[in-house]
């Protein structure tokens, strides 16, 4: 999420920081991804034991993306 935000540019700021984003993020995956991706997507699931970034990877692609979240929250 750091490295994130500082590629991006933000720190998070109106939702409430790097904490609260993330936080967001595994609130809304579920609905995201069964609204926007579904079935055809469960394949794309990580493994229980992939690597964080490959867990924030994910994250980050269904749910709108993390970096947008400053934007579409507050």
């Amino acid at each position: 999420m750091e490295n994130l935000a500082e590629v991006e540019g933000t720190g998070f700021e109106v939702i409430g920081g790097l904490d609260r984003a993330l936080e967001f993020a595994a609130v809304e995956l579920s609905f995201y991804f069964w609204q926007y991706w579904g079935l055809p997507s469960c394949p794309e699931v990580p493994a229980p034991d992939v690597s964080a970034a490959e867990l924030l990877g994910f994250v980050d692609h269904i749910v709108v993306g993390i970096d947008e979240l400053p934007d579409l929250v507050g």
